[in-house]
């Protein structure tokens, strides 16, 4: 195998070419992509299903953008199904986390029930037998869109295709707070994996959505191009408001608590919520528990990030995200490259 050893690439290992111009404004690109084979949104991006990121309140603010948020998994079934009742008062659409462990089952039909427009299998890799039965019983017993992930293969895309999931969420171990390629070894960098899933999905009707290691917005319209159909971000949306918790003052400047969710404190709320004490799981994590800095409401932070992902598409030589992706060409930049690429060489104000 180290013979046909490959080389990865992710965000700042590459620039995209700047092609032809085709419309007069940024304000011109439409945003519209699929989030899965059924459901259609406004703008390609989604919130990460994180219990210090997405319940009802982030959920709101992105379906009032015009895409959809997912409930998290770490609360109980009614805790969760109330958050979604709280988007659909609104006659909002939400989406809503489950795992593929114990009452996963139940937890799906009492989610559907509360009126959850579609539903995410939210676990750390997706591609195991558990997910694919877990995938097959939900498509067979319920009648929603179900997306599952997270995957880094295209041979994990094919299986989870022929299972029948609507939407593929790729990328492992990039996250701000995921530490799972440092505990595991395992994980593609992710403008590669991408790509190679692409290569498959681009043949199905089965959106990509990217998830993970978004630090700007580049970062979005490089996956855009590499094959993603929307993107979830995290580090970026937490500290807003409308994220779960408490504001808390450290040393004069306000934080809010981010916590990954394969860290200590996020995998004990799933514990107590199943009855379950495994002693080596809660001596095992692959994400750290953390504070970013408070940021105000979250509807700022989407604006800004969306008029990137516009100047992007306009020096794409597209018009929306469909014709970036088919007009894209990547070149590899080296450490000089991407230090260019930065502001220098001047005092910042």
């Amino acid at each position: 195998m180290l013979n046909a050893m490959r080389e990865g690439l992710t965000f700042d290992d590459v620039l995209l070419i700047p092609k032809k111009g085709i419309i007069s404004s940024r304000k011109e690109a439409s945003l519209k992509t699929k989030l899965t084979r059924n459901i259609e949104i406004d703008i390609p991006l989604v919130p990460v299903a994180m219990d210090t990121v997405c319940e009802s309140e982030m959920a709101i603010a992105f379906a009032k953008k015009g895409s959809i948020g997912f409930i998290h998994r770490y609360l109980t079934i009614e805790d969760q199904a109330n958050e979604v009742r709280k988007v659909k008062k609104l006659n909002l659409r939400v989406g809503a986390a489950i795992g593929i462990n114990g009452d996963c089952i139940e937890r799906a039909e009492s989610l559907i029930n509360a009126g959850a427009d579609v539903l995410q299998i939210d676990v750390s890799h997706a591609h195991s037998s558990m997910s694919i039965e877990v995938i097959k019983e939900i498509k067979r017993k319920f009648r929603i869109d179900l997306i599952a992930g997270a995957i880094a293969s295209r041979q994990a895309a094919i299986d989870l295709i022929k299972a029948g999931v609507d939407g593929l969420y790729v990328g492992i171990g990039l996250g701000t707070i995921c530490t799972t390629r440092i505990v595991t070894g395992f994980g593609v960098p992710q403008i590669t994996a991408l790509m190679d899933i692409y290569e498959h999905t681009k043949n199905t009707d089965v959106p990509i959505i990217s998830t993970g290691g978004i630090t700007k917005s580049g970062d979005i319209v490089k996956a855009l191009a590499a094959g993603a159909d929307a993107v979830v971000i995290g580090s970026l949306f937490a500290g807003s408001d409308e994220c779960p918790g408490e504001t808390i003052e450290k040393n004069g400047t306000m934080y809010k608590a981010y916590n990954g969710m394969a860290s200590r404190n996020s995998s004990s709320k799933i514990y107590k919520i199943n009855n379950e004490k495994d002693p080596d799981e809660m001596l095992h994590s692959e994400g750290v528990d953390a504070y970013v800095k408070y940021k105000g409401p979250v509807a700022g932070i989407i604006d800004r990030l969306l008029l990137g992902v516009k100047s992007g598409i306009s020096y794409g030589g597209g018009k929306d995200i469909r014709s970036l992706r088919a007009n894209a060409e990547f070149i590899r930049m080296t450490k000089a490259g991407l230090n260019e690429s930065l502001p220098h060489d001047v005092e910042f104000m």
